[in-house]
């Protein structure tokens, strides 16, 4: 039944998306499906095609794409998460590259389980509400050839870093939880806003504003050089220029610090405290929060899709053949 109630879930994209085939990726045995691995959906799908990957508790391993698609999963952090119906499998794969041909995919909803790095290689890709350990954007190391640009990496959980190498142009991070973003000089129009990071680091070319920084490296270097720094929160030293806050005492910030209360995951600890006196309320450009759950795409627990999800189905337990029955679907709209 569990796998059941995704499939329906998954049929209703299906249905929504145009001039696209939707493909069932699913590697538990002996459960009907397209494909078994991403790499062998990839392989199949064409330009334009969305492919659905069924939670598991087991890897659909690493992945090359080259075809611009759509790529879905379950979300992360599902145990905990007390709106969670049904399964908490995930979505669970290793490493991706994208190569030339990738332009335009969209990548959601997936679980990253074993500290791999996903590569970028070209560009326009999205990634959207993941849970990954670190990706590189790899432009290219050569005055002759166009750089790699426009990205966009929104409302994921990141465990560890972006490292933006060579020529790359034009990349937004918002709204995610991250280590840190590195930009080297050859990388341009960096712009890191409403993140919930361990360090906001020096880098190159990038504007940081509206972030959160938990960790208590100082930034000394503020509003000089080829960054910009304005209205960011941060626990160690930051020159309280441009709206920025230093020196800040965390618990005052977030529900969950230092530690996990009860009732609160991985992410959700960094919600802020819903106080006037809580110096991230507000401080953010044109009065928005900052952090992760600030600005004007909050990130989402447990990165669920913004997809309809079929939240139960109540149907009989045995039927004999030939006999109508009524089934009743509970779904819920996902934003």
């Amino acid at each position: 039944m569990k796998n059941l109630i995704f499939t329906l879930c998954l049929l209703i994209v299906s249905i929504a998306t145009a001039n696209a085939t939707t493909y069932v990726v699913n590697n538990i045995p002996n459960t009907e499906a397209d494909f078994t691995t991403l790499q062998d959906a990839v392989d199949g799908a064409s330009n334009g095609d969305v492919l659905l990957i069924q939670p598991s508790p087991d890897s659909y391993g690493n992945a090359t794409i080259n075809k611009q698609l759509h790529i879905i999963g379950r979300g992360y952090f599902l145990e905990p998460n007390p709106e969670i119906s049904g399964s908490t499998w995930t979505s669970n794969v290793s490493s991706l590259t994208f190569e030339v041909g990738s332009e335009g995919s969209v990548i959601e909803g997936l679980n990253e389980v074993f500290n791999s790095i996903w590569q970028i290689n070209t560009s326009d890709i999205t990634l959207v509400r993941n849970h990954f350990y670190r990706v590189n954007i790899n432009g290219p190391n050569d005055d002759t050839v166009p750089p790699i640009s426009n990205f966009i990496i929104n409302q994921n959980y990141i465990k560890d870093r972006i490292d933006i190498n060579q020529k790359v142009d034009v990349v937004v991070v918002k709204n995610n939880h991250i280590g840190y973003v590195f930009a080297g000089q050859d990388a341009y129009n960096i712009y890191v806003k409403n993140n919930t990071l361990w360090s906001i680091t020096p880098g190159e070319n990038t504007t940081y504003s509206n972030n959160i920084q938990y960790g208590t490296a100082n930034l000394t270097d503020a509003g000089v050089g080829t960054n910009a720094y304005n209205n960011n929160i941060s626990a160690g030293d930051i020159p309280n220029v441009a709206g920025n806050i230093g020196n800040v005492d965390l618990s005052t910030v977030f529900v969950g610090y230092p530690s996990n209360p009860d009732g609160y995951n991985n992410d959700t600890k960094f919600q802020l405290i819903d106080d006037p006196s809580n110096p991230a309320k507000g401080a953010g450009e044109n009065g928005e929060d900052c952090g992760m759950f600030g600005g004007s795409t909050p990130y989402v627990p447990s990165g669920i899709p913004a997809r309809p999800s079929i939240e139960a189905i109540y149907a009989p337990a045995m039927i004999e053949d030939g006999t109508s029955i009524n089934v009743n679907v509970r779904a819920k709209a996902n934003q």
